[in-house]
């Protein structure tokens, strides 16, 4: 069995237009993915990936996010990831 202990996927409106939370408040975030080059992922990215690379189970995590909303809404849609697969 082969399973990857750390992931990280955003919602996809984030992964969309991640300008949008490029904020000033938001430094780690920034330092990754100011770069258009550093990919995002939703849920069903890393299933695909998952299925391509033969993992058989992921741990995922949000994005430590400064921001309250911000990281709420991350952390739903990992929870909702989780319920949904």
């Amino acid at each position: 069995m082969i399973i990857d202990v750390h992931t990280h996927i955003c919602p996809p409106d984030v992964c969309q237009d991640r300008a949008c939370y490029l904020l000033p408040s938001e430094n780690a975030f920034c330092a990754i993915y100011r770069d258009s080059k550093a990919r995002l992922a939703t849920a069903e990215d890393l299933i695909a990936a998952m299925d391509q690379g033969g993992v058989d189970m992921a741990v995922a995590f949000g994005f430590p996010l400064s921001n309250e909303d911000l990281a709420r809404r991350h952390n739903d849609y990992v929870l909702e990831a989780q319920t949904n697969h």
